[in-house]
């Protein structure tokens, strides 16, 4: 508390000084960057928001207080477009009551001062958008999954100002000498988004462990925010949410080269497919090694094989990348969601769901993707919730992120015949070509089967809000 106490006085400190200065001479550097040193940060305004607010015996209560913040978030997105900032740094809150009416008709408000900024190359996106974990996977502050947490200052990213940057390649090498497209093993994630620029996808395995996808296929495995591993191809993710993926022309068209001799599709000769061993052939110093992946096609007189290459691998030896992975429940976010449909509410927000996604992927400057656990895939435009997909698997069999289990929302459960399906929609549902739509107020609930041995079974659904 007492540290929180010295920030939020720094912060006034800053904050009145650069009231009195004139609009051109407010250029200081903002509170993060005593965290980013490295990176300088112009403040162009200081500003102060207030949502108006009902108190009962002095106390603001939790859902008073989320609507209220809701509406200076949204507020100062709109003054932060206004002066072409690019995050918002919240760093005082008060709540104050306007003595200036009459005592009958005296109003409450919530107020936040805020920082609009500008800053510099390092896109501080959704790699450094990680709230607490706790036991169960849940976030343990309930904020919009656009807020960073940096100590005890609250930074909010702009999301219809959101650039991609997406910098030249230096070279496209592979090697234990030069690393992995001039990123080495133990750079700092910093380093590497300033090199490769904004990430595809953003996989959070744990509080401690992340991967940043550049792409469809490369991953970039973090360990306390150290690189620790490079994969040109990601295991992770079945065809069909891959698919949904951008491309990144940069990695994905495979221009790689491993080691100065081996580049994807490369047919070796029967020289260099002595080396490979268990279809790979590997190089390694003390700490890390460099395995090149092989397919293997039999010739034509069926005698020994052709060996390709397809892929890449360089990490460290006796990785323990995964050993703690931490993943929400499909089921309680399923929950969660019904219990939203429950209370009629036409649509919600991202920053609504009390839980950590799995994964973040970037569609457009606007528009993303969330998985939660291993069945629920979000569409979002800014923070809307626009689509809710339940799916039988996000992740492939091969995936170390991928479980078993069912998924279930109220009554409907994944493998359900469809003759029940249809019993519960009742006389809201329509059924044509093994597809169920259950229409609401300002929402639609698809539901899709498939015949298995005679049965036709639910296997997977989708959630719009119009």
């Amino acid at each position: 508390m007492k540290g929180l106490t010295t920030i939020l006085h720094s912060a006034l400190i800053l904050l009145l000084a650069c009231l009195v200065l004139p609009a051109s001479a407010k250029e200081a550097h903002s509170l993060i960057s005593n965290k980013y040193p490295q990176c300088s940060y112009t403040i162009i305004d200081t500003v102060e928001v207030k949502s108006r607010i009902d108190v009962e015996a002095n106390l603001l209560n939790p859902l008073q207080q989320k609507k209220a913040f809701r509406n200076i978030t949204n507020k100062l997105h709109q003054l932060a477009t206004k002066v072409n900032a690019d995050q918002i740094v919240l760093v005082a809150k008060r709540q104050f009551r306007n003595n200036r009416q009459s005592r009958t008709n005296q109003q409450n408000y919530l107020a936040y001062s805020a920082e609009l900024i500008k800053t510099c190359a390092i896109d501080l996106s959704m790699p450094l958008k990680i709230a607490k974990f706790n036991n169960n996977g849940m976030a343990q502050l309930a904020l919009p999954t656009n807020t960073l947490i940096i100590e005890n200052t609250f930074v909010i990213k702009a999301p219809a100002l959101e650039k991609r940057k997406q910098p030249a390649l230096q070279n496209e090498n592979v090697s234990l000498k030069e690393g992995a497209y001039t990123v080495k093993l133990n750079d700092s994630l910093a380093k590497v988004i300033l090199i490769l620029g904004t990430p595809t996808v953003e996989i959070q395995i744990s509080e401690h462990s992340q991967i940043l996808m550049y792409g469809r296929q490369h991953s970039f495995e973090f360990r306390d925010k150290k690189l620790s591993a490079v994969n040109s191809y990601s295991p992770h993710f079945t065809s069909d949410l891959k698919n949904r993926l951008e491309f990144d022309d940069r990695l994905d068209d495979g221009r790689w080269q491993v080691e100065g001799k081996y580049t994807k599709q490369t047919i070796l000769t029967d020289k260099q497919g002595k080396r490979v061993k268990d279809n790979e052939i590997v190089f390694q110093n003390r700490n890390e090694i460099l395995r090149v992946l092989m397919n293997n096609r039999t010739r034509s007189s069926g005698s020994e094989p052709n060996y390709v290459v397809d892929s890449f691998r360089l990490g460290k030896i006796n990785d323990t990348f995964y050993k703690d992975i931490v993943q929400p429940e499909s089921l309680s976010i399923l929950a969660f969601i019904d219990n939203q449909l429950k209370q009629e509410v036409p649509s919600f927000l991202i920053s609504d769901i009390p839980y950590t996604p799995t994964m973040t992927a970037w569609i457009t400057p606007v528009k993303r993707l969330y998985t939660f656990g291993q069945h629920v895939l979000i569409e979002a435009i800014g923070d809307r919730v626009t689509t809710i997909n339940i799916i039988e698997n996000l992740y492939a069999e091969a995936s170390p992120l991928y479980k078993t289990g069912h998924w279930q929302i109220g009554q409907y459960r994944q493998g359900m015949r469809a003759e029940e399906a249809r019993s519960i929609a009742g006389d809201n549902g329509s059924y044509f070509n093994e597809e169920l739509e259950v229409i609401g107020s300002g929402i639609t609930k698809r539901f899709y089967f498939y015949e298995q041995k005679n049965q036709v079974k639910l296997y997977g659904g989708e959630i719009s809000f119009y």
